[in-house]
């Protein structure tokens, strides 16, 4: 399979045609919340909206084109099996502060089909690990320990083998919630004078909750979606070159060289890569 243009990928629903990767040409690059959010929609079908608390973004690029994004931020005041394997207090404003010294890698995004081929989602989620000069740089009070993150479906093959799967959730969540009920849930809030609760890392959750016990609407948080929870301990940020160069030996290379005369199990890689990066006219 051939290089493609930027013309052709664009027309085949593609954001990332398929290049040869020079691993010394990786770079991470902190970016604003909101860009990161823009290239998020563009880039994934999941449903993200940052919690509220710490919030980092970044891209990874390829000389000039972006070939991941991740995202940084607090993790969520409970999960069972997280707090069991770290060892953090019962006791919740106790393990709130623990919490502060672990980040929750809230987005990890491969574009697509380039990801596909060169097993970037797990050249991304190591890379995670190595970001604690940004964590330090943005947030000097923390004493960075590790880096926390769930799958979108049972156990995952993005994170399996270069994270540690420490359990799985409960299949709580609000993404079964549409964004409209949410909204009419604030409404109602509002005209009931009652404020959302401020002291969460996911204030939807909890409004959610709120919602639900004041209104006595029969609702539920319960999905049923149950997720593989992972950890992986920090990695010295000087040695992020080599992070890259071993996801390159180990895990690009070997499967670009099998899968490079393939076709994608898909149809549409979930544009938006062109507009973002509309002016840069040679791949390298």
């Amino acid at each position: 399979m051939g290089q493609r243009s930027i013309l052709d990928s664009t027309k085949e629903g593609f954001t990332h045609e398929l290049v040869e990767i020079n691993p010394k040409e990786i770079k991470v690059n902190q970016i604003d919340v909101g860009t990161l959010q823009f290239y998020q929609k563009n880039y994934s079908k999941a449903i993200w909206n940052p919690n509220a608390g710490r919030q980092l973004g970044f891209t990874v690029t390829h000389y000039e084109r972006i070939i991941g994004i991740m995202f940084l931020g607090s993790d969520v005041l409970t999960i069972k099996p997280r707090d069991d394997f770290l060892g953090l207090s019962k006791d919740k404003w106790i393990r709130g502060q623990e919490l502060k010294d672990y980040f929750n890698l809230g987005v990890c995004v491969g574009v697509q089909p380039l990801a596909w081929y060169w097993n970037i989602g797990k050249l991304l989620a190591l890379l995670s690990c190595t970001l604690g000069d940004f964590i330090v740089k943005r947030y000097p009070e923390c004493d960075f320990k590790g880096i926390v993150t769930t799958s979108l479906w049972g156990k995952s093959v993005q994170y399996d083998r270069v994270f540690r799967l420490i359990g799985y959730t409960q299949g709580f969540g609000t993404e079964h919630i549409p964004e409209r009920k949410y909204q009419e849930m604030l409404r109602w809030l509002r005209e009931n004078n009652i404020e959302k609760p401020k002291w969460r890392t996911s204030i939807k959750m909890a409004t959610i909750q709120q919602y639900i016990t004041l209104s006595g609407e029969d609702l539920s948080i319960k999905h049923g979606h149950v997720r593989g929870i992972y950890f992986h301990a920090p990695i010295p940020p000087e040695d992020r070159q080599k992070v890259i160069d071993s996801w390159y030996l180990r895990w690009g290379l070997p499967r670009y060289k099998r899968l490079k005369d393939v076709s994608p199990p898909y149809e549409d890689g979930k544009g938006g890569l062109m507009k973002a990066t509309q002016d840069i006219e040679v791949i390298k």
